[in-house]
């Protein structure tokens, strides 16, 4: 018997936000050139933070995307000349405390629940979480609920095609989340500038995360895949 209830419950969710993205989330350039620009194998997996004035034609858009790129390109080469190496994606021993007792929230544990399907938080996009926070440089004190929601919302926007991010807003935001949508994407913003634009995460750096906790019920979110007989 196909199990689609997460799935259901998610397309509700998202659902219920379409006005909410149509009236703002799409006209940021940020949302619009997502999928393209990191799909590119020229740009290097960052997202110029530019903005679309008014009177801009697409072209004076793209080309403000152009220049912004060249400069983050820039500011990741050494003075040698090299690119710098990614670096390795592993938490002290106060950073995983403070992780893993984020997941134990009861938030964050009834939205994992409401998910059954591991669509917007399977196993990778949980450690991409972890590793934004190594990124950004939080402090213990930074290791909060919002925060943990903003970093999801920066992962599932780079790695999924589904639109069904929206389904987060109401556990991150409370009742009233329609109100607070600007608040969360500017905050999602300002995680992607803090890591200086590095939001690409390897398979290996996930991995690490893994391994250093091997048997925590978060790496067994595995994601199952649906064969066109069960759709």
């Amino acid at each position: 018997m196909k199990q689609n209830c997460g799935c259901e419950n998610l397309q509700i969710f998202a659902s219920s936000i379409f006005l909410v993205k149509d009236t703002f989330v799409l006209r940021n350039p940020f949302q619009v050139q997502y999928r393209k620009m990191f799909s590119s194998p020229h740009n290097g997996g960052t997202i110029p933070a530019c903005k679309r004035k008014a009177d801009e034609t697409d072209h004076e858009v793209h080309a403000k995307h152009q220049k912004t790129q060249k400069d983050i390109k820039k500011r990741r080469t050494t003075k040698s000349g090299k690119k710098q190496r990614s670096s390795k994606a592993i938490l002290n021993p106060a950073e995983k405390e403070a992780f893993y007792k984020l997941l134990e929230n009861d938030i964050i544990k009834g939205f994992l629940e409401m998910d059954s399907t591991y669509k917007i938080s399977d196993q990778y996009l949980l450690a991409m979480v972890a590793v934004y926070f190594k990124r950004a440089k939080f402090n213990i004190n930074e290791y909060t609920r919002m925060n943990f929601f903003v970093a999801l919302l920066l992962a599932t926007l780079l790695e999924e095609e589904d639109d069904f991010y929206g389904a987060m807003f109401p556990w991150a935001l409370g009742e009233n989340y329609h109100q607070r949508v600007r608040y969360i994407l500017r905050m999602k913003n300002a995680l992607f500038k803090r890591m200086d634009y590095r939001a690409l995460v390897s398979r290996s750096q996930c991995e690490q995360i893994f391994a250093q906790e091997p048997n925590h019920w978060a790496w067994k979110r595995q994601r199952q895949q649906i064969t066109e007989d069960e759709q």
